[in-house]
């Protein structure tokens, strides 16, 4: 996640971005970005999405996969 956020033309390189373990989650591992932008010069919603992806490929890259939380619903027949 570091190094995607390092590499994003549009991240400031100061501050730095940080990226913290903050624990664990039902069935993940929660972390948390920090990152600053020149909010003048970029629209910040399409950044995010930017970001996020590239963080995605990374992840994919990586073999990473993402715990999506699952339900499971049974059905009785009366």
């Amino acid at each position: 996640m570091l190094d995607a956020l390092k590499k994003h033309k549009n991240v400031l390189q100061a501050p730095q971005p940080q990226v913290y373990f903050k624990g664990f989650g039902e069935s993940s591992l929660d972390i948390e970005a920090f990152y600053w932008i020149d909010l003048y010069s970029v629209n910040v919603l399409d950044l995010k999405t930017e970001i996020h992806r590239e963080i995605l490929k990374e992840f994919n890259k990586a073999k990473i996969k993402i715990p999506y939380k699952q339900i499971e619903v049974t059905m009785r027949k009366k």
